[in-house]
């Protein structure tokens, strides 16, 4: 996830560190790229990352992964404005970021990660709820949808991306 990404993209990036950095797997008669560890991503330098083509980012990456060396515990509390505090930590993650990984990865059902396209959304089919303050429009959501926005949250970014509600 990234605040200001496409899908696409992050997939290309995700692959490239993948395929220079981590392994090839086999899973279920299919060989795969298993994305790297940390211990394998930790030999990348900043400027192996940028010749990935993950620019500006390739810093962020760098410093998250000392910070994660250097004793980061990776277990996130349950409570939701905990956990995301706590992600935040890591250096260039924002709102966005955290909410993403606390949804797919960390099961905090009620994050609602809010891209262009949910935001678009929300903006035309909740305009009582919509706010341009990020932290005041996921809240909004949260609150709207109980413990398990991110459900909604999928819901509408689909919805929104293949044209089955109306997002200008």
């Amino acid at each position: 996830c990234s605040p200001q990404m496409r899908i696409p993209r992050i997939k290309e990036m995700h692959n490239k560190i993948a395929e220079e950095f981590g392994e090839t797997v086999e899973f279920d008669g299919h060989e795969l790229l298993r994305f790297p560890t940390l211990e394998q991503l930790s030999e990348a330098s900043e400027e192996d990352l940028r010749d990935l083509g993950v620019g500006y980012r390739a810093k962020y990456i760098i410093e998250s992964m000392k910070i994660l060396n250097d004793g980061f515990e990776p277990d996130f509390p349950e409570d939701y404005e905990e956990a995301r505090r706590k992600m935040k930590e890591l250096y260039g993650v924002g709102n966005k970021v955290a909410d993403c990984v606390l949804l797919f990865s960390q099961e905090q059902l009620e994050a609602y990660p809010i891209d262009t396209w949910a935001e678009k959304a929300l903006k035309k089919q909740y305009p009582e709820l919509y706010s341009e303050d990020y932290e005041e429009l996921s809240r909004n959501m949260r609150k709207y949808f109980g413990e398990h926005s991110g459900y909604a949250q999928e819901y509408i970014f689909h919805a929104a991306r293949n044209g089955i509600i109306e997002v200008e």
